[in-house]
């Protein structure tokens, strides 16, 4: 898999700039986890939807590697609300478009407040554009939240002069090498790649607070893809040996990496014997069976809520659909499985 931001347009009046920014090894790492339990489907901290833009001002970042950690807390304001956001999905890539422009409420990083007031930012030099999906930092990380891309803007006189006429655009390309395979028509690609996911599957009811139904809550969640096995076949299309992650084999995430083993020899096949009461003439033989595809099983998770008004009870839910991943297969014996996620 790999992630390549194909563009970052700042507009500002009828001038127009474009970039390419630096994908963080922070944004792999969630790639990788995000798929690998049900359970994750809605935390904040696996998501990879780029929703919330930081600015920095005055000071530019030092020494800025794929591998630096920055946090919200590094850049100086971030914009609350995203102004537009698009996804296009088939069965090798996603392209997903954001834009940012909503400069109505901002949250000040160094105070953590949220304020409406933007004129002590105005007139002052942007040194770089941060991405990420969380705007108030997360107890998991100390207080602290790394960001997902950077575009260091410190050898351009880009300032913040009016909000008004400022606008920034943000295009990524997630690409797969895999064969891709679906039942149904309901999923057009690789769904655990998809940082807005798939368009919600399982139809929700609202939950009203009582039977005049006055008031009520209403629910949309997409759908995303997790990872259920791993399995063996002559075709892309159907799983001829599977292995449940969990039950038979075990994955385990390496930062931009997934891994797995199976010890099983299972890739060199199966010597086929026919039943102690039927007899082969001497020109039939057993065959081996070689696998030319390894095959990543993954299944589509919703949260679907549930209970009273007062207390709405959110469950991740298969909802029944499923996909494949089908890699060609150029060895047997052992297979230790790397699944790698690169920035571009």
């Amino acid at each position: 898999m790999k992630i390549k931001n194909d563009l970052i347009r700042i507009q500002i009046n009828n001038k127009k700039y474009d970039f390419h920014n630096m994908i963080m090894f922070e944004y792999l790492r969630r790639f990788a986890n995000a798929q690998l339990s049900e359970q994750n489907i809605n935390k904040i901290s696996f998501n990879k939807n780029l929703r919330y833009c930081l600015l920095k001002f005055d000071t530019p970042f030092e020494n800025l590697t794929q591998n630096s950690t920055i946090h919200n807390q590094d850049f100086d304001i971030g914009l609350l609300t995203m102004t537009n956001s698009k996804q296009e999905m088939n069965n090798k890539k996603i392209t997903v478009e954001y834009q940012y422009n909503n400069f109505n409420q901002i949250y000040d990083e160094s105070t953590q407040q949220v304020t409406e007031d933007i004129t002590p930012y105005l007139e002052r030099k942007i040194t770089a554009i941060g991405f990420n999906n969380q705007v108030i930092s997360d107890e998991a990380f100390e207080n602290k939240f790394p960001v997902c891309a950077i575009l260091d803007t410190s050898n351009y006189d880009i300032y913040l002069s009016t909000f008004e006429d400022f606008v920034i655009t943000r295009r990524d390309i997630i690409s797969s090498d895999a064969e891709f395979y679906s039942p149904s028509s309901l999923v057009t690609g690789p769904a655990h790649l998809a940082p807005l996911g798939t368009p919600q599957i399982i139809d929700q009811p609202n939950i009203y607070e009582d039977n005049a139904h006055t008031s009520w809550k209403a629910f949309y969640d997409n759908g995303y893809g997790i990872l259920y096995s791993i399995g063996f076949s002559s075709y892309p299309d159907y799983i001829d040996k599977e292995f449940v992650i969990g039950t038979d084999i075990s994955i385990s995430s390496s930062g931009d990496f997934l891994a797995s083993s199976i010890f099983r020899n299972e890739l060199e096949g199966q010597l086929i014997y026919p039943e102690l009461n039927l007899y082969p003439s001497l020109g039939n033989y057993p065959l081996k069976n070689n696998y030319k595809y390894v095959i990543l099983k993954y299944k589509i998770w919703q949260m679907v809520h549930s209970g009273t008004y007062e207390e709405v009870i959110s469950t991740p839910t298969d909802t029944g659909l499923f996909y494949y991943e089908a890699l060609p297969l150029n060895k047997i014996g052992n297979l230790r499985l790397f699944l790698n996620y690169e920035g571009g």
